[in-house]
Formats: C-alpha cells, structure tokens, sequence
C-alpha cells in the first residue's frame, strides 16, 4: 500500500486494487478525492492468502480507471 500513500500525498489520481485479506478501509489512503478503490469480490468470510486478486475483472477496474480519466482536470501545454 505503500505507492498508494505517496500518490495520496502528491494527489495523483490513481485506481487502488485491494485484496479481501486487506480491504480499503484499513489501509486505503484517507481522505484522496482522486482515488478509486476497488475492492476483491470475495467475502471476508471466504477469504484466505491463497485467492487470487485475478477475481477482480478487467470491467471493474475499466470502469473506475474511465471515471478518473472523465474527470481529469487539462493538461497545459508548455
């Protein structure tokens, strides 16, 4: 979660995949109005170290990679 961190701080817009083992709402940064979470599927209940982050399907995470890029704020050109 470390790279999550520093783009919070420096306020890149970023799109977080978390594990169920370690959902958002413990180490997501707080507070990031250019973050993204996207959580794993599977409940907390049947999760272990052993299931894959390959349950995240590409839609989803598309889907919140197209929402940052619709907000996006312009690039000035130098």
């Amino acid at each position: 979660t470390g790279p999550t961190h520093l783009a919070g701080a420096l306020g890149v817009p970023m799109v977080a995949l978390y594990h169920c083992r370690h959902r958002s709402r413990r180490f997501a940064p707080v507070r990031h109005p250019k973050l993204r979470v996207v959580e794993h599927p599977r409940p907390d209940n049947r999760c272990d170290e052993t299931v894959p982050m390959a349950e995240i399907g590409v839609t989803q995470v598309w889907s919140a990679v197209r929402e940052l890029l619709e907000r996006a704020e312009p690039v000035a050109e130098a």
